[in-house]
């Protein structure tokens, strides 16, 4: 209650002025900026805090504001409020974000691709279900978008090489992704 609004508000907007500030000079161009302000409190006698999210009005920030950024966050983890009992502000916090375009993964992905006869670095037995099986190994980071591949088989990478079971088929996806599923009964 006897907090200063105006003087919170005023901190509170330079701190975020001049985090926008930083974002400006990163370099980057952002889709989108957001500057978000939250409030730890609690009431007086414990020592428990909430973190409150606040929206600073274009009026100016009132005490009510800041009750009602308490009161929903602490009903929200406790169920209940507490009557007659003051409430301390003990800290607050200021982010900007800066939210970039969509990134396409698909510029990470390989350069040169191929079709998945042309990706075979091998052959290998494979012991799964009680048989063995004669398992193609394919050079993973060669398959092309869409392609298609039936277990059994190895996929073999620098850092991991992938089986898909027999019954099972794996398949590029837009992004360069191995998706497995179930193949076609």
């Amino acid at each position: 209650s006897d907090i200063d609004c105006a003087a919170l508000e005023t901190e509170l907007r330079a701190v975020a002025d001049e985090l926008q500030a930083l974002l400006a000079q990163a370099g980057v161009d952002f889709v989108a900026r957001e500057t978000l302000f939250e409030l730890d409190m609690l009431y007086v006698g414990q020592t428990h805090t909430v973190a409150g999210s606040l929206s600073i009005p274009d009026s100016g920030l009132q005490p009510t504001d800041i009750v009602q950024a308490f009161e929903e966050s602490y009903r929200a983890r406790f169920g209940r409020l507490l009557d007659n009992i003051p409430i301390r502000v003990v800290n607050y916090r200021v982010v900007a974000i800066g939210k970039r375009p969509p990134f396409d993964m698909r510029v990470l992905g390989p350069q040169e691709t191929a079709t998945a006869s042309d990706c075979v670095i091998g052959h290998r037995q494979v012991y799964c279900n009680g048989t063995w099986h004669d398992a193609n190994v394919y050079d993973r980071l060669r398959l092309a978008i869409g392609e298609s591949l039936a277990g059994p088989c190895l996929l073999e990478q620098p850092d991991t090489t992938i089986f898909v079971d027999p019954g099972l088929q794996g398949r590029v996806d837009s992004q360069w992704n191995l998706v497995i599923e179930r193949g076609s009964e």
